[in-house]
């Protein structure tokens, strides 16, 4: 009975908290040099530039939940092995999550100014 569960992709699994944490991480940082440090503004970066970065950060983010979704999710949901389907279930439901808290990012960051510079 172990041997279906050593085939489960449990590594990138593992990897989609890190890519959420890896972009949460980015965009404060980069919104923390625009606006407490004043590193990016000016002419490196303005506020569009701060828009589209946070925006360019977020869609590539998001193409890796979704290419997790359509690579491994989807072809475990119609295994015949009941751990893997049960497997993409969680994980497909951690990854619509991640999906989920971008588009709230995106809207709140493109609808609020960071900074009052």
């Amino acid at each position: 009975m172990s041997e279906p569960a050593s085939r489960l992709p449990v590594g990138p699994l593992l990897a989609l908290p890190a890519v959420w944490l890896g972009h949460a991480a980015l965009t404060y940082a980069a919104a923390s040099l625009y606006c407490l440090h004043g590193t990016l503004g000016g002419e490196v970066l303005g506020l569009l530039g701060m828009r589209l970065l946070v925006i360019a950060v977020s869609v590539a983010a998001a193409a890796l939940f979704g290419a997790y979704l359509l690579r491994v999710v989807r072809p475990l949901r119609g295994s015949d092995d009941e751990l893997a389907r049960q497997f993409s279930i969680v994980a497909g439901l951690l990854s619509a999550g991640f999906l989920i808290y971008l588009v709230w990012w995106l809207v709140i960051s493109q609808a609020v100014l960071a900074c009052h510079r």
